[in-house]
């Protein structure tokens, strides 16, 4: 593998902090790597991921201008800078960046699955299915375009279509063991039948039912090596007694789950999970730090405005997405922003 220079290891450190949730050491990653090299492109839009998620709105959207400026055919900037505009709440210009990006690159799925979310914000339903319609022909294994298309449609009352949407939605969620999501799609069906005063179909009797009492958490987990994720997961059904399950895998070494108990039993579950992501994670940076500690000089550069903007920390359930890196690296991730139920941005 090629060795990596100065600039990109900060860069993947910034990352690594950011996934860990050390924003502002993130931050003075991205800073320090724009200090080696102000023209890479994917350090500034990294900054603005991490802008974004400090709830710095405006100086994400300013770095992701930056990367325009220095590639004007990014397809990442303008992605990013969609999402940053929808975080705003200015959908208009969120749709013509997620459209901008799309000239660049046609095929993103998830392009047009945010494009038809912002759409639908602004109450143009038809336009929002479109879009949906389009994702579903690249990727027709795309379930939350299937559920959220199905709720437009039977808000414009085509009541037939959209049960039959939340059928296929639920369909691949069962297939791809999403056991959570499937019951979301069949409780959906449910109360759309319940509300036509029609029976519920048999099949959907004996489904999953959860005690109320129960409940459900999101966790994305770090795997560095198959063998020691498979071997988690076996330590853990030995010891804790609920239900986990794989929702996706992002790329190689990224994987999502979402698991389901009582409070107390998912809040062990979680805890290991917590413990055994940061160790991971905590590992990558190290081995970043020994390159950047065997290369930096003695004298590092102070980040002015991170004190300054502390008191902006704020919550983000908007995706991102890092720019592909050239050293098999395992920052090419993302997940979109659902109209019905927003994934958290890790």
């Amino acid at each position: 593998m090629q060795q990596i220079t100065l600039d990109e290891a900060y860069y993947n450190r910034a990352v690594a902090n950011y996934f860990l949730g050390n924003f502002y050491e993130a931050l003075k990653d991205c800073n320090e790597s724009l200090q080696i090299n102000s023209n890479n492109t994917k350090t500034l839009i990294a900054r603005g991921i991490v802008y974004s998620a400090l709830g710095v709105i405006e100086d994400a959207i300013n770095n992701y201008n930056r990367a325009l400026k220095i590639n004007p055919n990014s397809y990442h900037a303008y992605f990013n800078r969609g999402v940053a505009y929808s975080m705003r709440g200015d959908e208009n210009k969120a749709i013509s960046d997620y459209s901008r990006a799309l000239q660049i690159n046609l095929y993103k799925v998830d392009a047009y699955y945010n494009r038809g979310n912002s759409r639908y914000a602004l109450g143009d339903k038809h336009g929002a299915i479109a879009d949906y319609n389009i994702a579903l022909e690249i990727n027709p294994d795309k379930a939350d375009a299937y559920y959220n298309r199905g709720e437009i449609r039977y808000e414009l009352g085509d009541k037939f279509n959209g049960i039959e949407d939340f059928k296929k939605a639920a369909e691949i969620y069962k297939h791809k063991r999403q056991e959570i999501d499937y019951q979301d799609a069949i409780e959906k069906i449910k109360s759309f039948y319940q509300s036509e005063r029609r029976e519920e179909d048999r099949e959907n009797k004996n489904e999953i039912n959860f005690h109320q009492n129960y409940v459900s958490y999101s966790f994305d987990v770090l795997v560095q090596h198959q063998d020691m994720w498979e071997q988690l997961l076996k330590d853990l059904k030995s010891n804790i007694k609920c239900s986990w399950q794989i929702v996706s895998r992002k790329n190689k070494k990224f994987i999502r789950i979402k698991f389901y108990g009582t409070d107390e039993k998912c809040l062990i579950l979680s805890q290991k999970l917590a413990e055994y992501k940061e160790s991971r994670l905590k590992n990558i940076k190290s081995d970043f730090d020994t390159h950047i500690n065997n290369e930096a000089t003695q004298t590092e550069s102070l980040i002015d405005n991170t004190a300054q903007e502390s008191d902006k920390v704020g919550d983000n359930n908007y995706s991102v997405q890092f720019e592909r890196d050239n050293c098999d690296s395992w920052l090419d991730c993302g997940y979109m922003n659902d109209i019905i139920n927003p994934y958290e941005v890790y």
